[in-house]
């Protein structure tokens, strides 16, 4: 086999970051009428994964005949020091894993901590079949609106449920960024599916999977498996903010150059001490202001508006964030006197809730 080979095999090593003090990575060998397996397993508190490869697949560690474990951090340090190209021995002999390619010998300890992961009984209440390739870079996109903080443990992370549009993807960070995304899907079984899961644990754990994906929930514990990589996730509790509450219908809309909003998110930066940006329509012109009884005033004169007057304070960081991702223009629409508003860009959704200062 190959040095590359073996570091594939052992990738989903990646989901220590989920279980950082879970390092472990347990091989095994099992067997299936005449096919012959090699297994490799992690277990943390939160997420566990077994990957089953046929022997023939060329990865294949000589002498071994019992289960042994070695620091995942450990093994895929060594094999980064060799060449990816070159033809790898690996060895088990005595207490260790014996390494070897081009020349370069490691002999990395095994320990006696962790075990062999065996995914549990699951009875499904919702299964779902999906296309890994569609759903990463969406989940990437909303990984970047995701709560990652604890102090809102219904916030942190993605949610996923199913309905007539397919699989829809939510994320929001607490302080009134939002984003939705829908995702087809190729087969659905059961109820629908609904839960809510921490961003990074997903993308990490699909990034470990082919193309086909299925996905398997049954309470507060979520299943995924490619036929040959089979993981665990545990889910977060609580309930999901509801975007029913959202206004149905929007009677304002405000098409704003991102340039200016740039602008003002800059002078923001510089001018405010909280941070804070107003967008303005008075006298039949939309502006953006910055005010500071300390550091002074700043306004953007946009455009002239037939809107009524209305003002609504924003988080600069988090009103540049909408506008760069929603293009050269960012269109906003707004219900009546409601102290929120929904931002569309590129086929997604951000909700912006205004800040009321007491």
């Amino acid at each position: 086999m190959k040095v590359s080979d073996l570091t594939e095999f052992t990738s989903i090593w990646s989901l220590s970051s989920i279980d950082s003090n879970s390092d472990v990575l347990t091989f095994s060998k099992s067997y299936d009428a005449d096919q012959e397996y090699l297994s490799v397993s992690f277990q943390g508190m939160h997420v566990g994964a077994v990957r089953l490869w046929p022997t023939t697949r060329d990865v294949e560690i000589d002498a071994m005949e019992r289960t042994f474990s070695v620091q995942g951090a450990m093994l895929h340090g060594t094999l980064a020091l060799m060449n990816d190209d070159a033809n790898l021995t690996a060895q088990v002999a005595g207490r260790d894993l014996l390494l070897q390619a081009s020349g370069r010998t490691a002999r990395v300890r095994t320990v006696d901590r962790g075990g062999e992961f065996v995914l549990p009984p699951l009875v499904a209440d919702s299964t779902v079949v999906i296309d890994r390739g569609d759903i990463g870079p969406k989940l990437a996109m909303l990984s970047g609106v995701a709560a990652r903080t604890l102090d809102k443990p219904a916030l942190t992370g993605i949610n996923v449920s199913t309905g007539t549009a397919g699989l829809l993807m939510r994320a929001t960070d607490g302080h009134g960024r939002a984003c939705m995304v829908t995702q087809s899907v190729r087969e659905q079984r059961g109820g629908e599916m609904s839960f809510t899961a921490p961003a990074a644990d997903l993308s990490i754990a699909l990034q470990e999977c082919g193309r086909e994906v299925t996905l398997e929930q049954g309470g507060s514990i979520l299943h995924m498996n490619d036929g040959e990589t089979f993981l665990r996730l545990s889910l977060i509790h609580g309930e999901y903010p509801s975007f029913r509450s959202l206004p149905r219908r929007f009677d304002t809309e405000l098409v704003i150059p991102t340039q200016s909003i740039d602008v003002a998110v800059r002078a923001a930066a510089l001018m405010s001490q909280h941070g804070l940006v107003a967008l303005v329509v008075e006298g039949g012109r939309l502006s953006f202001v910055v005010s500071d009884a300390e550091r002074g005033d700043f306004k953007v004169d946009v455009m002239e508006t037939t809107v009524p007057e209305f003002m609504m304070l924003f988080d600069a960081e988090y009103l540049g964030q909408v506008a760069r991702a929603s293009g050269i223009e960012t269109v906003m629409q707004r219900a009546g006197t409601a102290n929120q508003i929904l931002v569309r860009g590129n086929g997604w959704y951000y909700w912006l809730a205004g800040i009321i200062q007491g």
